[in-house]
């Protein structure tokens, strides 16, 4: 499997299953969707991972090719 592809599959991955997560859990909490709001969160923890994976990794790379 290309190296690359899964640079790019990861965060998708990662968004769709959070976001399904975060939409079940609010439903199961408030009896409501709330969609944009997980969105948002959503996106948030994902930047915030990827950010942070890139500090942590051992080669730094400062653009994908």
């Amino acid at each position: 499997m290309n190296n690359l592809s899964f640079t790019y599959k990861r965060p998708i991955i990662f968004i769709v299953l959070l976001y399904i997560v975060l939409i079940a859990f609010n439903y199961a909490n408030h009896n409501q969707f709330n969609w944009f709001e997980n969105l948002i969160k959503t996106l948030f923890i994902v930047v915030f991972f990827e950010i942070m994976m890139w500090l942590f990794s051992s080669k730094k790379t400062t653009s994908r090719k």
